[in-house]
């Protein structure tokens, strides 16, 4: 069977949760092969492609268990999705006090943790479908984001204006951010802020080093994130530049 996804590629939240989606999928059917569609010089819509031999090898996102495993700093504690451990937010295989402070990738602050986000987002899911990574909801209780989608910008000055003191709701988008954080665990960048695609099939152990580098004979785009700092000690990726 075939699946396809409609995504951005030059946003890494959608990126990063078509590689959540690919994750999922290879946990019930090893053989899943992927690839990105990309058209380099008209747009930034992109269309990410897996085929795999079995039926319903994607899980309904919003029923799968989520809980937090017992750690020394419960705001940092891994998380178990289903029987995949989600841990990048730590410093869990440097020091195994973890710190979110000394990672690069942990954007948000605060007493937000990544197993309530995680809850919350499954709560404000709607169905799966071809364009589920671009599937929004309208939050006013405040927003947790793991900080990568640039779509939804917590930066006050970008915006233009304080949308808590506005009162004005908040938008989220809890599939892609979910997703997100599932495709960080295997795919994240180790060593900068460079993610790639890869244009010809390739099989779940070439893809988790082809998102990472460049792999012979993938056809491979590099894209580049630029990380800014926007108050309160919050971090959100800025923008996206391809090469």
């Amino acid at each position: 069977m075939e699946i396809r996804f409609a995504l951005d590629v030059y946003n890494p939240a959608e990126y990063y949760a078509a590689l959540g989606l690919l994750e999922l999928a290879s946990r019930q059917d090893g053989d899943v092969m992927s690839c990105f569609e990309t058209n380099d010089t008209t747009s930034t819509s992109s269309t990410f492609m897996m085929t795999a031999d079995k039926e319903g090898v994607l899980p309904d996102l919003k029923l799968l268990e989520v809980t937090a495993q017992q750690f020394i700093e419960p705001l940092i504690a891994p998380v178990n999705v289903a029987d995949l451990e989600v841990n990048w937010w730590t410093n869990y295989y440097k020091d195994a006090k973890g710190s979110r402070k000394n990672n690069r990738l942990a954007f948000w602050a605060g007493l937000s943790c990544p197993v309530d986000m995680l809850k919350g987002f499954q709560k404000v899911m709607g169905e799966m479908g071809s364009a589920i990574l671009q599937h929004s909801v309208k939050v006013r209780a405040g927003k947790s984001s793991f900080g990568f989608d640039t779509r939804a910008s917590r930066d006050a000055l970008a915006v233009g204006y304080s949308q808590k003191e506005a009162d004005e709701p908040s938008v989220i988008y809890p599939e892609t951010e979910f997703l997100c954080a599932i495709g960080l665990q295997n795919f994240r960048p180790m060593t900068n802020d460079s993610y790639f695609v890869w244009k010809r099939p390739a099989p779940i152990s070439i893809a988790h080093a082809a998102a990472v580098a460049e792999v012979a004979g993938l056809r491979q785009s590099r894209y580049t994130m630029a990380v800014a700092f926007v108050g309160q000690g919050l971090r959100a990726v800025s923008q996206v530049a391809k090469g």
